[in-house]
């Protein structure tokens, strides 16, 4: 508990520090949410029920000419079922944020080989959940429950640097969403699924409970189902229940074969098509910037990823 709390004192303090000094506008993205829900007095005995809840969220960082601000997404909601409540709620930032809610990533990658200046990020949840039920006669046939009062706390923060590109180092055909530089919004993502249940013994109650914390390409790949159809508890199945990870000689042997497929490909409609298949904008300008995006996604994809290649026997230029 000592480690608990002082990790959210720690994340109070940061933020309010860099608020206090001016770096959440200029530099740093703050974003906050934190969330109350009680169920309180759940009796059938006189019946009746109390409910209280409270939300807060907020962010401070820039705006960026042209109107773009960093992508920021948070959600939480509940049913209105007393006695087995249940809880969704997601927080996403950057290129989690846009693929949660149905958009594609940013489609803007510097130069490879371009080195970036390296800044410290803070990402952090916090939750508590309570759970109480009593049965007034157990002895019965049938017993049900004869009170119930459930309680859960979140938060959730982040202050994470912004990293500027000067646009002669993107790549090509990006559009840049700050004049001369295009402003990079790191993605990390929390999510967590609650449901709480008063069954008609203690035995057949419950509290379940399934948490997601990922940052990077980890949160990317999470965002990627979008949010409707994100399941926490699903992803947990596929993701730790006998999971097998490629062998890597495999997998870079794949990755070789579809690089040198891409290289091939002279029509632009083919490789805008493959671009859209693995959820990237293709290039207005030249087939040269499709490609260029499609070979820079290969290489950053993980042994896991790789479904999100299409077959290269379906593709006309590699038989």
């Amino acid at each position: 508990m000592t480690l608990i709390s002082f990790t959210v004192r720690s994340a109070a303090a940061i933020i309010a520090a860099l608020l206090a000094t001016g770096c959440a506008t200029k530099d740093y993205v703050v974003f906050a949410t934190k969330t109350s829900l009680s169920i309180l007095d759940a009796d059938t005995a006189p019946p009746g029920v109390s409910i209280a809840y409270a939300r807060t969220e907020g962010v401070a960082g820039p705006t960026f000419q042209y109107g773009h601000v960093p992508s920021v997404m948070a959600h939480i909601s509940s049913d209105s079922a007393v006695f087995a409540p249940k809880i969704k709620q997601a927080y996403a930032t950057g290129d989690a944020a846009r693929l949660l809610v149905g958009e594609k990533e940013d489609p803007c990658v510097p130069k490879a080989g371009q080195p970036l200046e390296t800044f410290p990020m803070f990402f952090a949840t916090h939750t508590v959940v309570g759970l109480k039920i009593g049965f007034s006669n157990l002895a019965t046939p049938s017993p049900i429950p004869s009170s119930f009062v459930f309680g859960f706390q979140r938060k959730e923060a982040s202050a994470i640097h912004l990293s500027h590109v000067a646009k002669e180092h993107l790549g090509e055909g990006c559009l840049p969403n700050n004049g001369a530089e295009h402003v990079f919004y790191p993605p990390v993502l929390a999510l967590i699924n609650l449901r709480a249940a008063a069954g008609g013994t203690p035995k057949d109650s419950a509290l379940e409970n399934c948490q997601f914390f990922a940052t990077g390409d980890a949160a990317r790949r999470i965002a990627s189902k979008g949010f409707a159809a994100l399941d926490c508890n699903e992803l947990s199945e596929k993701a730790f229940d006998g999971a097998v990870r490629p062998d890597t000689q495999d997998v870079h042997a794949k990755k070789i074969k579809f690089v040198d497929c891409v290289r091939k490909i002279k029509d632009k409609t083919e490789l805008d098509s493959i671009a859209r298949k693995m959820r990237l904008t293709p290039s207005e300008d030249s087939s040269e910037g499709t490609r260029r995006r499609v070979i820079s996604r290969i290489d950053r994809l993980n042994p896991l990823e790789l479904d999100e290649l299409p077959k290269i026997d379906e593709l006309k230029s590699c038989p």
